[in-house]
């Protein structure tokens, strides 16, 4: 028979009946944990599919594996003792004997219970169901709204993998039914996914959350959009990392700006933390425009595309808008987005930038 008790802070015991092994703390702590992640090819997978287990793996690894899909199958819903073999030929062979599977099962059952989970036995159904800390009560909204999740991030995004992982811990104590349901394909599409390949540049985002956390100074390079050599930023305070316009940015106060300015994190090179720590946070400073927007857009609504916004509507329809931005740069971009329904009015330099991108354009279509 088997018995389960902890001997020292980084082994189990598993006491079989032709003797006793201990456990590496790398394979039990993930059958003691309700959340643990079935990473593991042989693990009961959320397609209900259960896949050989290796031949070349340690007992205690098999019996490790074995166990975690046997608590992962249960966690789908109560089932028999004939329907679980079926469910997971690969831990309970067709060609064995039944004898031989039923004392390993008997033996996996107790196993499970001596780490902790409650399974009962119904003998009016002759079904074993699993009485777990790992069980959630979400209902099909919170399960579709999971999905939503799901398919918002991108393979191609930070954070993409650690958020899948995430959601397979919670799927993995959902019931069957809201399994399934979880993987369909859901009809709101929340789109996350970058405009550009950011994989080559995780070790400088988990480079700048560590020291926006640590509040350090940094230095690196930048490369602009006109095309010269990368320049220089010898001293950044780094505040957040925001994801807008399907690009990640690294919003901080820069000595060479003496402001507070937005760098794109895959234009960043050589970056370095510096032992000096962050001070107070910076205010921002802000432009004020005011633009005209026509009543073609104006009439169903000013969207809120900017800080500040104060908008007044005249008689034909047209809106005029006071509001604030971060950057030249950002003003202009936005309002190009309107295309001929908006006429930037205030300051008049801004004005000036405008016109000068405006008939660059109209000498392009010339």
């Amino acid at each position: 028979m088997y018995g389960a008790t902890q001997s020292t802070k980084s082994t189990l015991t598993i006491e079989l009946r032709r003797g006793a092994f201990q456990v590496d703390s790398s394979h039990w702590l993930a059958l003691i944990s309700p959340f643990a992640p079935l990473k593991s090819k042989d693990f009961w997978l959320s397609t209900g599919k259960c896949i050989m287990p290796s031949t070349s793996e340690s007992a205690e690894y098999t019996l490790v594996n074995r166990l975690a899909a046997l608590r992962a199958l249960l966690r789908r819903g109560d089932l028999d003792k004939a329907q679980i073999k079926r469910r997971l030929p690969g831990w309970y062979p067709p060609e064995a004997s039944d004898a031989a599977n039923d004392r390993r099962f008997r033996r996996d059952v107790k196993a499970l219970r001596a780490l902790g989970d409650q399974i009962k036995y119904d003998h009016l159904t002759q079904t074993y169901h699993l009485e777990s800390p790992a069980h959630l009560d979400l209902t099909d909204d919170d399960v579709d709204t999971l999905a939503v999740i799901r398919e918002s991030f991108e393979a191609a995004g930070p954070k993409a993998d650690e958020a899948h992982e995430l959601l397979e811990k919670i799927v993995q104590a959902l019931p069957e039914a809201q399994g399934e349901r979880f993987y369909r394909k859901p009809p709101l599409a929340v789109n996350l996914k970058p405009a550009a390949d950011y994989r080559p540049h995780y070790a400088t985002l988990r480079a700048l959350e560590k020291s926006i956390t640590r509040k350090q100074l940094i230095r690196f390079r930048y490369q602009s959009l006109d095309g010269s050599e990368p320049g220089v930023h010898r001293r950044v305070e780094p505040y957040e990392l925001q994801f807008f316009d399907r690009h990640f940015y690294l919003v901080g106060y820069s000595s060479e700006a003496d402001n507070v300015v937005e760098f794109r994190v895959d234009r960043i090179a050589e970056l370095e933390p510096l032992p000096t720590r962050v001070g107070a946070r910076k205010r921002r400073r802000t432009v004020r425009f005011k633009y005209r927007l026509g009543n073609r857009i104006a009439r169903l609504g000013v969207s809120e595309r900017f800080l500040n916004q104060r908008v007044s509507h005249w008689q034909d329809g047209d809106a005029y808008v006071d509001a604030e931005g971060y950057s030249d740069f950002r003003i202009l971009q936005d309002l190009l987005r309107y295309g001929e329904q908006a006429e930037l009015l205030e300051p008049l330099d801004l004005r000036a930038k405008m016109r000068a991108v405006v008939r660059q354009m109209w000498g392009m279509y010339e």
